[in-house]
């Protein structure tokens, strides 16, 4: 099966950050070569247009992305000096300093996904990126999945169990000859219009519990999940699912906030428009509501104006920016100042406009004014320091956390996917 080198490294991506804090053992192994390029395009991509990077900079940025510092070192940086992405200055076995000349995103995805190849990675990890591909499309049978795949059986067999371990392919049986259906949860990305239709011509209970949860989160993207009016149980099974992705940030008293969303067609995994790649803007409408909802003195009470005064760096100092925005100021999205005050130190925010930045920021905008985004994601976000303190997981590590709980509502997802693909998969 032919591949595209962009969409190699947009599925690395995602099958990296699924491993995210997971045991998962020989498995880490054998898909090594994909989590190490899924890894190496998140470092550098948070990285790039930073010039020059000293050593507590490079693991503020790993620490931000959940990247061991060990790990970075040792690793990631190694492989992005192979291919001339960066220059290290080294001091004995320490990093003094990283200069960088990472190209545009829309080189730099092509580029990793042609390495990926160069590697000639084992059958678990082809098995694993050319059956997301397929996948993103639509649900497949098993065997005739195996006969689309240019690899081993055994290979797809361990990249099947490796999925179902760490969320990223589910299954079910089918209704019409019971038969086992493979899926991922990154399909919804590109089909929740289709599902909503669905939903509208149907009368059973359980269709009517996510449409009511859909129209929900659709009015109000990053929604507290305390305040998601609906069936809490459909809920959870939405978010396993992957049809409802969420984002978990613990608080200063490490008491986890989740924010719910719906999948769109805008936030899929299409390389060409480089959508959501990061979650960056989940991410930061996540924060703002973490804000709004949840922070510990002051509340925010206009998540838009918060931007706006941002991004128009007409924001008052005050005391807390620091601390606040401490890790934009590492990922060159702001600038921060000390000025005199009265009441002793106070620090200006100053926002960095680069192309990257404005993009985030709009899309951040459009959800919060819930619109339908329409702009591209570079960056991943550092959200613990935007509008609040603290630490997030990724929608990957959601899914995790809901497929440890008992969930009743998983069939009618799955009879939902079955139905949208036609009764003969």
């Amino acid at each position: 099966m032919k591949l595209d080198h962009a969409h190699i490294t947009t599925k690395a991506v995602e099958v990296s950050k699924c491993f995210l804090n997971k045991q998962v053992g020989i498995y880490g192994y054998e898909l090594y070569d994909t989590r190490k390029i899924g890894n190496v395009a998140r470092l550098a991509v948070n990285i790039m247009q930073a010039d020059i990077i000293e050593e507590k900079q490079l693991a503020a940025i790993g620490s931000a992305i959940q990247q061991d510092y060990a790990v970075v070192k040792s690793d990631l940086i190694p492989e992005l000096e192979k291919l001339n992405y960066i220059e290290v200055e080294r001091e004995g076995d320490k990093i003094k300093k990283v200069y960088e000349s990472i190209p545009p995103i829309e080189t730099l995805l092509p580029e990793l996904g042609e390495h990926w190849e160069e590697k000639e990675p084992k059958d678990v990890d082809r098995a694993t990126i050319e059956s997301l591909e397929i996948l993103k499309r639509k649900p497949v049978k098993l065997d005739t999945l195996l006969s689309e795949i240019s690899t081993s059986k055994s290979g797809f067999e361990s990249a099947l169990t490796c999925g179902k371990l760490v969320n990223y392919f589910g299954t079910f049986k089918s209704s019409e000859d019971d038969e086992e259906i493979l899926w991922t949860p990154y399909y919804w990305a590109n089909n929740v219009d289709n599902a909503l239709k669905f939903l509208k011509r149907q009368s059973y209970d359980e269709f009517d519990n996510i449409e009511k949860l859909a129209e929900n989160v659709v009015k109000y993207p990053g929604k507290p999940i305390e305040n998601v009016e609906g069936n809490k149980n459909t809920l959870i099974a939405g978010i396993n699912h992957g049809f409802f992705p969420s984002v978990g940030i613990k608080d200063l008293n490490q008491i986890e906030r989740e924010y719910i969303f719906a999948a769109t067609p805008q936030f899929g995994l299409d390389p060409i428009n480089i959508n959501d790649i990061f979650e960056k803007a989940r991410l930061i409408v996540a924060c703002v509501r973490h804000g709004q909802h949840h922070a510990d003195i002051s509340r925010i009470r206009s998540p838009l104006s918060v931007l706006y005064s941002l991004r128009s760096n007409t924001m008052r100092p005050h005391s807390y920016a620091l601390t606040q925005y401490e890790l934009l100021l590492r990922d060159r999205i702001v600038n921060i100042e000390s000025v005199p005050a009265s009441y002793g130190n106070s620090y200006k925010v100053t926002y960095i406009s680069t192309p990257e930045n404005d993009r985030a920021m709009d899309i951040a905008v459009e959800l919060l004014e819930g619109e339908e985004p329409i702009g591209s994601i570079i960056r991943e976000p550092k959200v613990d320091a935007i509008l609040a303190k603290g630490i997030f997981n990724y929608t990957a590590e959601q899914r995790q956390i809901k497929s440890a709980e008992h969930i009743d509502a998983k069939k009618e997802y799955n009879i939902m996917m079955e139905y949208l693909c036609g009764s003969r998969l």
